[in-house]
């Protein structure tokens, strides 16, 4: 929460997004408390901080999700430990692990792929599945696109058969 005093302005606000900040001035994106403004965006600039006689914004939580890799001597990864302790995974052995993440700058995913030098053959080829469907639902929360999350679920479907999972 962000509540503001300043010369021209009065205002409490919730889920406020601090854009820059140094030791003269604050920018910000605030949504307006539900209760007086509909939830509307707003942006806020002060120019100086002298102007703001109050000005507290609320720190955000922060979590943690850490893959530990234990690898041979080739670099090669022998286990995979993985947790989340909000989530309540504390310590979790598994064989392999996709990580996706977005670089708009670049405007290209960039990926780590691992998995243990023993995982199964059978077993890649179910987690890869699993992953192709899960694409399809993801993508329909994401987008609301039904036509093109059916799709990626056939496609799915046919790499379960093609890959022997499915007969």
């Amino acid at each position: 929460m962000l509540q503001i005093t300043d010369q021209n302005r009065v205002g409490v606000f919730d889920n406020v997004i601090l854009l820059e900040e140094n030791s003269s001035f604050v920018k910000f994106y605030a949504f307006v408390n539900l209760k007086t403004a509909n939830n509307k965006k707003i942006f806020v600039d002060f120019v100086s901080k002298k102007e703001c006689k109050y000005l507290r914004i609320k720190s955000m939580k922060k979590t943690k999700i850490v893959i530990d890799v234990e690898l041979d001597d080739n670099h090669v990864p022998e286990k995979l430990f993985w947790k989340a302790e909000d989530g309540g995974i504390k310590r979790q052995e598994t064989k392999a692990a996709m990580i996706s993440v977005w670089d708009s700058k670049a405007m290209e995913a960039l990926r780590i792929d691992l998995w243990t030098k023993d995982m199964p053959v059978d077993e890649m080829k179910r987690f890869f599945h699993q992953i192709l469907v899960s694409i399809g639902h993801t993508y329909e929360r994401a987008t609301s696109e039904e036509d093109v999350a059916q799709w990626l679920g056939e496609i799915a479907e046919e790499f379960a058969v093609k890959s022997a999972i499915k007969m």
